[in-house]
């Protein structure tokens, strides 16, 4: 019985020493695993890097160059409104005066002086009369027909149209 004690205390010794070496060699190779993931992250890094430098550069530069050129575009318009801002305000201030001397001209065109207004308050004044004079003695009624002047007398013995008793002055 010794021996077979002896044979599974050395099967037990054998079974730890392979235990630990699988141990070690699953170390082993998660250390190798992890060192080329490691190394690959490293290299795709250094590839991303060199692949896209170059252009990256470019457009760094291209961008630099589009932004120098923005900022002389927006100076040089800039000191096109500071040069052009009196002209501008001159003619604006001449169209002003312009339409407003237009306004008064029209004011004055259109509307009647107090003189005319007198004497058309006296052509009223005189025809008032005639008309009222006119309307009680041949019964006449004036009126405006579409714009014109027109009267409604009696038809008797008179010309034009009868049957509507209008006629045109």
């Amino acid at each position: 019985m010794r021996n077979e004690v002896d044979i599974i205390k050395t099967y037990s010794e054998a079974a730890q020493l392979n235990g630990q070496t699988l141990d070690n060699a699953i170390k082993k190779i998660e250390n190798v695993r992890s060192d080329i993931i490691r190394t690959s992250q490293i290299q795709a890094k250094e590839t991303v890097k060199s692949e896209l430098s170059e252009p990256l550069a470019e457009f760094n530069k291209h961008a630099d160059k589009f932004w120098k050129d923005s900022i002389q575009i927006i100076n040089a318009l800039d000191q096109q409104v500071e040069n052009n801002k009196w002209k501008h305000t001159f003619t604006l201030t001449i169209s002003a005066a312009i339409i407003i001397a237009g306004l008064f001209a029209a004011f004055f065109v259109w509307l009647p002086s107090f003189d005319e207004i007198k004497q058309r308050r006296a052509e009223i004044e005189y025809l008032t009369p005639k008309v009222e004079e006119l309307r009680a003695k041949y019964n006449a009624d004036f009126q405006t027909c579409d714009g014109k002047a027109c009267v409604r007398e009696e038809t008797k013995g008179c010309y034009g149209s009868k049957s509507t008793g209008v006629y045109e002055l």
